[in-house]
């Protein structure tokens, strides 16, 4: 999953699941499905800005103090070679300020929240959700489908609008390109 906006995209190395079981999954991570998401991901946006990587502790976990899984986090990402160096791993409670959005076209973070908390509260129904690593390109509303909303005219229709939006602009670029692979 990635949460796409012009300005600034987000990617969960988890998604739903219990907080708890965060740290096993990122611990049990390999490099190689996240190099081909940072691949597709460059080959779509050829991104402008660096890439930065979340810590999974607060703070990045303060040196050791307040866990280590930071250490393997940069271990991981050191052997992703699409894209090196990458900045992290960084404190996500600072990650997101308008300073470091100026920074960054890409934040790599651990779960699901930490990456789309700040990313819609800074975007809202701007922003669309790209399924990377796929042979088609798969857009959607940044919401996902609506269910609860499904049927009521209630839904806010501006990531729906965005996703189509997408998909057209580069949907005949990314027809032409990948087309021959």
């Amino acid at each position: 999953m990635c949460m796409y906006h012009p300005e600034l995209s987000v990617i969960p190395l988890t998604n739903h699941i219990p907080i708890k079981q965060v740290p096993d999954q990122i611990l049990s991570m390999r490099h190689e499905p996240i190099e081909e998401a940072l691949a597709f991901f460059i080959n779509l946006f050829a991104p402008q800005k660096k890439i930065a990587f979340t810590g999974l502790n607060p703070h990045a976990g303060e040196g050791g103090k307040i866990g280590n899984e930071e250490e393997y986090l940069t271990k991981l990402f050191e052997n992703i070679h699409t894209i090196n160096p990458m900045d992290g791993p960084l404190p996500a409670d600072g990650l997101f300020s308008p300073t470091n959005r100026k920074l960054y076209s890409l934040v790599i973070a651990c779960y699901h929240d930490q990456a789309l908390i700040p990313f819609k509260a800074l975007y809202g129904p701007l922003g669309i959700n790209i399924t990377l690593n796929l042979p088609k390109l798969r857009v959607s509303p940044d919401h996902g489908p609506a269910y609860d909303c499904a049927g009521k005219n209630i839904a806010a229709m501006e990531s729906v609008i965005e996703s189509l939006r997408f998909a057209i602009e580069k949907g005949t670029q990314w027809i032409l390109q990948y087309s021959s692979h």
